[in-house]
């Protein structure tokens, strides 16, 4: 089996656009149903893949790539709706510490019951059963959090914190409040949970950096922005590469 530092992913090619440019040599990998690349960013060797947008393109493109390579390291980066009363501002850097689950339960018409309370875990883990809610590798962060600062936009700010991944993101103010208070996340997604339940049971260390692009429940794209949090992200992934 073939052997790279890091699996960087991302769901769309302008999340990637930035570390492509800065990887050489840099060449397609074959016969790879994703798009997807590899090459050197520092001293690692790094496949990039572009998931496509969804939890199950995220995780099914991990799971491909991790039974080609051996990978010390996967990392996800991207955007990401800030819910309310977590305190972010668009352009701030954060860092996930657990990945939530935010579709999968029981769902009546006064409540949502997660995984947990019906007693049926995603997976079982040594000793543990994990549920709804993926706890993330606090250790892999904190020896990037001392690489990516030289390389992030002066005054960016970085935050820690639960993201939640949904199918359908929150497209109204009640929704971003309602997912806000059952995850207890700070950020939304539509990804990251389907990649790090994948890692984990690779035995993989997992680290997702998101942009913050706009607050959930926003749907005036007149008030994202994208492209920079699409930027800082790529910008933190290069510091944590580069560095490492």
């Amino acid at each position: 089996m073939n052997v790279v530092d890091a699996v960087l992913l991302a769901a769309v090619s302008g999340e990637l656009e930035e570390v492509r440019r800065r990887m050489e040599p840099l060449r397609d990998v074959p016969d790879f149903p994703w798009s997807s690349f590899l090459g050197r960013i520092g001293r690692q060797t790094v496949m990039a893949v572009e998931t496509g947008i969804g939890l199950v393109n995220a995780g099914a493109s991990l799971a491909a790539a991790l039974s080609r390579f051996s990978a010390h390291a996967v990392l996800m980066i991207g955007c990401g709706g800030a819910l309310p009363g977590a305190g972010l501002e668009l352009g701030d850097l954060v860092s996930a510490t657990e990945e939530v689950f935010g579709d999968l339960g029981i769902q009546t018409r006064s409540r949502r019951m997660d995984f947990e309370r019906i007693g049926i875990p995603l997976i079982r883990k040594s000793t543990r059963e994990i549920y709804s809610r993926i706890p993330l590798d606090s250790d892999l962060f904190r020896d990037a959090e001392s690489r990516i600062h030289p390389f992030l936009p002066p005054g960016t700010r970085i935050h820690r914190g639960p993201f939640v991944t949904v199918s359908s993101v929150s497209g109204d103010a009640w929704t971003a409040r309602t997912t806000a208070r059952r995850s207890s996340a700070c950020l939304e997604n539509m990804e990251g949970a389907g990649a790090a339940l994948v890692a984990l049971r690779f035995g993989i260390p997992f680290l997702e950096l998101r942009g913050v692009s706009n607050r959930a429940g926003d749907r005036n794209k007149r008030r994202w922005d994208i492209a920079g949090a699409a930027a800082v992200s790529q910008q933190a992934a290069l510091g944590f590469l580069e560095g490492g």
